[in-house]
């Protein structure tokens, strides 16, 4: 079924939550639908290496717009420390 769509935005789960299921989606969007796609990449309480390797996944499939967010404050936490 067409209707039309030429952009798709992807949210992405806190702490990575729904990484590749996000990442999954974003690149089955690109290259099976074929619209552009803008996936979230939320980094609170991420690892380093997680948010690296999300990158390295995103450029590899030709994801190349991405929101990177902080996201909310952690479970638990009102504000945010530093």
């Amino acid at each position: 079924v067409s209707y039309g769509t030429q952009f798709c935005d992807i949210t992405w789960g806190a702490g990575g939550s729904t990484a590749d299921l996000t990442q999954d989606i974003a690149i089955r969007m690109k290259e099976e639908v074929g619209v552009e796609t803008m996936m979230h990449l939320t980094c609170t309480n991420m690892l380093p290496e997680k948010v690296t390797t999300a990158l390295d996944k995103c450029k590899e499939k030709g994801i190349d717009n991405i929101l990177a967010l902080r996201g909310d404050p952690p479970k638990g936490q009102e504000k945010w420390e530093a």
